[in-house]
This record gives structure tokens, C-alpha cells and sequence, in this order.
């Protein structure tokens, strides 16, 4: 299997790695890094291959060389974005959730939701910003697009102290 297809879309199971290869990065150059989950809405059983498609040809486009992003599940897009604020990712996240619906109207209508998480405000291990982003994804009340992550639903995440850690 390629590490990434002709898209520059890394395959799910090289994902994390990679994710967690640039956050190393971020944290030993003091650096931002930022997760953005976009879910798409459906259908329980609905097949969304040809959504995603169609999102990995906008992210073609759109991310830098050094981003990172992959197909999490059937309906989850998550991208790595070293050297990357929170605002700087809300703004991606905006034009690219634009982007995704315009280019697949001619399918079906379809919504989609993003969540975003940044280091080092919102964790310092990979998992817990990519679960903290599809969880502000998927619950609109913390979607960051709206009110933000609460800092006290991110203190009960295990694996995400609120400040780096030498382990």
C-alpha cells in the first residue's frame, strides 16, 4: 500500500504517525499545531466515498506541503497543520467546509461540521487533539466555530494535560 494516493491524502493507517511525527516537531521548535476534524452529516448507513472524493480534490488544493490529512472513517477528514494558529485553522476550516459543499452539490446536499484543537492551548498528545476535534465536531454546543472548547471538558480527557509534560 503507497504511504499517500495521488492525492497527497495520507492513508488512515499512516495517519496518526505522521500526526504525531509533526507534533513532536511543534513542541521541540515551540511551535503552534493545530488538528481540524471535518465530519460530514448523514445518514447512519450512508456511504460518503464519493463526498470524501471530492473533499480530498479541495485539500489538494488547499494544503501546504508539510500539512497532513487523511480519511479517519467512513465520514471523518482530519488534518495536521504544523505552524498553524487557532485562528489561522478556523479560517482553513471555513474555506474548506465552503469549498467541500460547492463541489459536491452535484451529488447530494450535504453539512458538515469541523472541530478544532491547537497546541499546546488544547493538549500536547496527538490522540487527545484529534478525539478533542471530532468530539467539537460532533457536538455542536463545542464546536469551535461557535463557542469553543470548554477547558473543563478538555481537563477530563486523559491523555490531554493542559500543559506540555517532559515524559
Amino acid at each position: 500500500m503507497k504511504e499517500r494516493n495521488a492525492l497527497r491524502i495520507i492513508q488512515r493507517d499512516k495517519l496518526i504517525l505522521a500526526l504525531d511525527t509533526q507534533l513532536k516537531r511543534a513542541i521541540q521548535d515551540d511551535e503552534n499545531f493545530s488538528v481540524i476534524a471535518c465530519v460530514a452529516q448523514g445518514l447512519p448507513d450512508e456511504n460518503f466515498d464519493d463526498i470524501i472524493s471530492v473533499a480530498e480534490v479541495c485539500l489538494r488544493a488547499a494544503l501546504r506541503d508539510n500539512d497532513r490529512s487523511g480519511r479517519l472513517d467512513r465520514s471523518t477528514i482530519i488534518m495536521g497543520l504544523p505552524g498553524t494558529s487557532l485562528h489561522e485553522a478556523k479560517s482553513l476550516a471555513s474555506r474548506l467546509i465552503g469549498d467541500f459543499s460547492l463541489r459536491a452539490a452535484h451529488l447530494r446536499p450535504i453539512s458538515w461540521r469541523t472541530g478544532i484543537t491547537t497546541f499546546p492551548q488544547d493538549g500536547v498528545r496527538v490522540q487527545a487533539l484529534i478525539d478533542a476535534a471530532i468530539e467539537a465536531a460532533q457536538d455542536a454546543r463545542m464546536n469551535y466555530s461557535r463557542k469553543g472548547l470548554s477547558q473543563a471538558w478538555l481537563a477530563t480527557l486523559p491523555s490531554a494535560p493542559s500543559r506540555p509534560t517532559s515524559d
